[in-house]
Formats: C-alpha cells, structure tokens, sequence
C-alpha cells in the first residue's frame, strides 16, 4: 500500500481558456508534466459559492453547463509541479488536495502487445 495524493478540481465546463475548454488545458499540462494520470468526470448537477440550483429542462441535455470533476493521483512532488499552473487558470470552483492509500495500480504497460 502506498500514500499518494488526490488533487481534485471542481470547475464549471463552460470555462474556456482562449478557445479550449479548461479542462482540457488542465489534462494536457497534468500530461506534459508526467503526471501519472488524470480523469474527467462530468457531474450531474451542483452549485457552489457563486451559483444557484436551476431548473433542469430538456435543453440541458443538447447544451449543458455542468460542473466537471478533475482527479490527479500522485506524488506531492509532482502535484506541486502543477498547483503553480492552477493557480494562474482556475479562477472560479475549488481545488482540493488529501492524502489517499492506493491499494493497486495496474499500468497500460502490462498489456499484452502494447508497443
């Protein structure tokens, strides 16, 4: 069993950096850091300081705005290379970071034919 950390973003899905979704600018610099890994969860629904509840209506499903959850599992020296880049682009949601156990983790690398 190993201790990592969990950093875990919640920002809205219509936050855009230049023309690129937030989230994605986030994925794309976890990855170019070496982070080990990063997942994207789209909520179903939320509020946070700033906003209230809405009405849901069929709309919703052909453009939602939604709150999206971002988890990074990994060592605190390299959480710690990204937390500068968080600071700079998310202005508005919650970043929060707590220690995890990690009971298993099972690499791509261990697939059979994987170039």
């Amino acid at each position: 069993m190993q201790t990592l950390k969990r950093l875990t973003i919640y920002i809205s899905d219509s936050v855009y950096i230049e023309d690129e979704p937030l989230y994605k600018v986030l994925l794309r610099k976890a990855h170019a850091l070496d982070l080990a890994g990063a997942t994207v969860s789209r909520c179903v629904d939320g509020f946070g300081a700033n906003t209230r509840l809405k009405k849901r209506s069929l709309l919703d499903s052909i453009n939602p705005v939604a709150p999206l959850c971002i988890e990074i599992i990994d060592s605190l020296e390299y959480i710690e290379k990204l937390l500068p880049f968080i600071e700079e682009y998310v202005n508005k949601g919650i970043v929060i970071m707590e220690d995890v156990q990690v009971l298993k983790y099972a690499r791509a690398d261990n697939i059979k034919g994987k170039a």
